[in-house]
């Protein structure tokens, strides 16, 4: 599992909460790999570009991946073609 983001926030805490609980219920490794870089699209775009065979996810923030979509029209990635939504792991609310 990739967390576009550096060991120690919020997203690599969730990272790790789930990939224990992955470990524990199917029975194998699943590691978080910590690819920090341009707000997670360094991570995103090595998922996008790994074979398909289900054994690389992204821990992924959709606040960073949907405007990304729109203020980087070169990225390496297809944003809605490459990746499948498997789940939402939390939400949060921001308060100004």
């Amino acid at each position: 599992m990739l967390d576009g983001f550096p060991p120690g926030g919020g997203t690599d805490y969730l990272a790790r909460v789930l990939a224990r609980k992955l470990t524990d219920s199917l029975g194998q490794p699943v590691i978080v790999d910590n690819r920090p870089g341009a707000t997670g699209n360094v991570a995103a775009e090595i998922v996008a570009h790994a074979t398909p065979d289900g054994y690389t996810s992204l821990m992924g923030l959709t606040s960073i991946l949907a405007p990304s979509y729109t203020l980087y029209p070169r990225m390496g990635y297809n944003l809605l073609k490459d990746f499948a939504y498997v789940s939402v792991v939390a939400s949060s609310t921001f308060v100004l």
